[in-house]
């Protein structure tokens, strides 16, 4: 089912690891403005590859019934921001349901709707909307009480040592064969189907376990 998110508290830092972690990686010091460059970089596409955003941030995500009247039944509801910290309120055609009357699967964002009365799931059905309020992604490393994985900052440490060394090589290059006067051997930039791979393939297998699969 369609949303739309409206942010309400942005994040503050959405870089996935520090300068520090990367001169650390690297064995070097200084060059804190390249760094810094690498990783903005780095945290952006990742970003892009996985299809959704990973800072912690509040927001206001509202689904709405269609033209024809009410909205066709639904099991759950998909929160896009993940991992759910906390729910604040959930709206739904203007009534405010109450805490017991929802359950939230806080690392898939899947929100079931519990029938007061019963205690059963019942699937969701609205005449209007449904608006979640509500936290929802990691906080960064750097920040106090980070929580974002140590495999998503890892996967952003290596996309950044393979940005600060195309510099001098392109980090898309498998191979160079010199007998008959050069042949240079790239990694596929295209998945099949067309879909283009931005990310060195290191960095793209790191991510694997973080892509969502939702039907």
């Amino acid at each position: 089912m369609r949303s739309i998110v409206k942010v309400t508290t942005p994040a503050t830092n959405e870089m996935l690891t520090t300068v520090a972690r990367v001169q650390g990686d690297l064995g070097i010091t200084g060059n804190d403005a390249a760094i810094t460059t690498a990783i903005e970089e780095a945290s952006s596409r990742i970003e892009a590859e996985l299809g959704y955003h990973l800072a912690l941030e509040t927001v206001t995500q509202t689904f709405r019934a269609g033209f024809n009247g009410y909205s066709e039944a639904v099991t759950a509801l998909a929160l896009e921001r993940t991992p759910v910290v906390e729910i604040d309120g959930i709206t739904m055609d203007a009534s405010a349901l109450v805490d017991g009357e929802w359950i939230i699967d806080e690392v898939s964002g899947l929100l079931y709707w519990v029938d007061g009365s019963s205690g059963l799931s019942t699937p969701w059905r609205f005449a209007a909307s449904v608006a979640v309020s509500y936290s929802g992604g990691w906080v960064m490393p750097g920040d106090e009480g980070r929580t974002l994985p140590p495999a998503l900052e890892a996967a952003a440490v290596a996309y950044c040592r393979s940005m600060l060394a195309s510099r001098e090589r392109d980090p898309m290059l498998r191979s160079v064969e010199i007998p008959g006067v050069i042949t240079r051997d790239y990694y596929s930039t295209n998945r099949a189907g067309g879909e283009s791979v931005l990310l060195p393939p290191d960095v793209a297998s790191m991510l694997a376990p973080f892509k969502r699969h939702r039907v």
